[in-house]
């Protein structure tokens, strides 16, 4: 039996108030649910206040749009698998109006996978958990665990 760990890092396409995270067992799967929330808020709802702020931070005449220029200042944005995603005003005008509204830029960087919320699941070395329980019991850190940790 393998053993998973997910990480949730600030990649669900979807608003949720919960989300289960299945650990395959053999037949059964370990079911584990999850509830995500920034002070209240659903990782949705932060993650639309995030982009509104960083949109009218960039929005520098207020006119509620990002002209080329201004779309060209946005800084690129972090991804779940460590790549990063910049600005492309082309891909951000999807009415092709000449300016990129508020509802455009979320759409773009959503579709290029900066969303809400990330999980990503890697595999644990066998023996990580062993290690990680003889240093929690070794509290002498003598690197031997006496009968009287042991006991403890």
């Amino acid at each position: 039996m393998r053993a998973f760990f997910a990480l949730a890092v600030l990649a669900l396409a979807v608003p949720v108030r919960g989300a289960d995270l299945v650990f395959p067992s053999g037949t059964q799967g370990a079911r584990l649910r999850v509830e995500l929330t920034d002070r209240g808020r659903s990782p949705e709802a932060a993650w639309v206040a995030f982009l509104a702020d960083l949109f009218a931070h960039f929005d520098r005449d207020g006119n509620g749009a990002l002209s080329e220029a201004e779309a060209g200042r946005v800084f690129s944005l972090p991804l779940p698998d460590g790549k990063a995603v910049g600005p492309n005003f082309a891909a951000m005008d999807a009415d092709r109006d000449g300016k990129v509204s508020s509802a455009e830029f979320r759409a773009f960087y959503r579709a290029r996978g900066f969303t809400p919320v990330a999980v990503i699941v890697q595999a644990v070395p066998a023996d990580a958990l062993g290690d990680a329980l003889f240093r929690h019991l070794d509290r002498n850190n003598d690197g031997k665990l006496s009968a009287a940790e042991l006991r403890q």
